[in-house]
């Protein structure tokens, strides 16, 4: 049993926040208005609103044994960088001179941050490999940065796109199923299994594993993702502009996770859902 705090109890936030519920521990969760706190009350002891300011955590940061940071991207692309850096940047300066000021000096911070701060030129990545190219990289980059000087006791996780469980990628298979496509689908896309996200977490507790680690358990062209799932669901296939060649390199590799003994559960065509 211990004591855990979420900050950002979104979809990955609250998943996390029920299995440590559900392992006999005292969660404390944050959400950004009050109209949300009835919906987690079920998987967390205390609920508190936190908005860009974190100043509402001051009480509760120094009974911690783990700070998880998950406030989750934003899903709209167009949003501008000055929101994602007042979502991001200027959160994490506040909880940057919470964790500083804190008596416990042994709490675990671990932070969820994205693939997307690679370039999407960069070929095969590992997380010493950094090569941004967009203002929206560089806002995630800077917010890994203050976490991680926060204390030595840091983990980022850089996921890479979430499915499985509640979170199925079919609704937008069926949107584009037999239809046109403008590009060759020969990009990589790196994807993880909600479910390895959780084990990456509780992997990563278990051993005081810190610094900057790639969860992408699968490694697939967009185009093979798109014909896996049709296949599956009995529908046509979407159609693919072969003299496309302006396609994204990266991937993501999390190899140096794998090093330090976490073992993917969820890696093969069948768990796609």
């Amino acid at each position: 049993m211990g004591n855990k705090l979420v900050v950002g109890c979104g979809a990955l936030g609250s998943l996390m926040a029920a299995t440590w519920m559900e392992r006999k521990n005292t969660v404390t969760g944050t959400v950004t208005c009050t109209e949300n706190i009835e919906r987690i009350k079920n998987y967390t002891n205390h609920q508190i609103v936190v908005k860009s300011d974190a100043s509402g955590l001051k009480d509760c940061v120094d009974n911690m044994d783990t700070i998880l940071i998950c406030v989750a991207p934003s899903q709209n692309t167009q949003a501008d960088i000055l929101t994602l850096s007042e979502t991001y940047v200027d959160l994490n300066l506040d909880l940057f001179q919470l964790i500083k000021k804190s008596k416990n000096k042994n709490t675990h911070i671990i932070y969820i941050s994205t693939t997307s701060v690679y370039s999407r030129d960069q070929g095969l990545t590992t997380e010493e490999g950094i090569k941004s190219d967009s203002l929206k990289a560089n806002v995630h980059l800077n917010a890994e940065n203050i976490i991680l000087n926060s204390s030595p006791n840091v983990t980022v996780l850089r996921l890479g796109g979430l499915y499985g469980m509640y979170k199925s990628i079919m609704p937008y298979i069926r949107s584009i199923s037999g239809k046109q496509m403008s590009s060759s689908g020969r990009e990589i896309v790196p994807l993880v299994h909600l479910g390895d996200v959780v084990g990456a977490i509780a992997f990563a507790e278990k051993i005081k594993l810190y610094g900057t680690y790639n969860v992408s358990s699968n490694v697939y062209e967009y185009k093979d993702i798109v014909s896996i799932m049709c296949r599956k669901n009995n529908l046509p296939d979407a159609k693919w502009n072969s003299m496309d060649n302006n396609y994204s390199s990266f991937i993501a590799s999390s190899e140096k996770l794998v090093e330090a003994g976490y073992q993917f559960k969820y890696n093969s065509e069948k768990d796609f859902c």
